[in-house]
């Protein structure tokens, strides 16, 4: 038996970039990533997905879950398509995003402490030297959903330690 072995014609050319490229949150370190899909002459294989120029994922639909997150660290994402012959596509859109910590009730600034820098950035904010807080969560130390001035005062017991822990609901 004689058998011919027939070679597929090589492909170089590369799938079209993912569009519509986004991101959200569903824990702090952790984002849910969903893009459209791409296509190409032969056949999209998966996607790769990069911080910055360093591959962190793949996938082989058009969302992809990635953890651990550095927080407080910038992080640059894209994706890129590739086909069955390994061309890669272009970069989509790219996301820049830094995640914080889960807030600390108190800790306005969001440094890792409770003391009188977020007393008196609530202050600044209370009396509108300020328009925006690190955390709004964090601010609202007595969960009623506002920020006032019993929050103020809430955040001064406690550092003046008449309270040992903040309010909750």
């Amino acid at each position: 038996m004689n058998y011919t072995v027939i070679e597929p014609p090589e492909d170089t050319e590369a799938p079209t970039a993912p569009t519509d490229f986004t991101c959200s949150y569903l824990t702090n370190s952790t984002i849910s990533l969903s893009w459209t899909e791409a296509k190409d002459n032969v056949c999209v294989a998966g996607y790769n997905i990069y911080d910055g120029s360093k591959l962190i994922s793949a996938s082989k639909t058009t969302q992809c879950i990635i953890t651990g997150l550095s927080e407080y660290t910038s992080h640059r994402l894209t994706v890129k398509s590739k086909d069955v012959f390994g061309n890669l596509s272009a970069a989509s859109n790219e996301i820049i995003l830094t995640p914080k910590v889960a807030f600390k009730l108190g800790d306005i600034i969001m440094d890792g402490e409770i003391n009188s820098i977020d007393l008196s950035a609530l202050k600044a904010y209370l009396i509108g030297i300020i328009t925006e807080l690190d955390s709004k969560e964090a601010a609202d130390t007595n969960r009623d959903g506002f920020i006032d001035a019993l929050d103020y005062a809430a955040l001064i017991m406690y550092l003046l330690g008449s309270i040992d822990f903040l309010p909750s609901k």
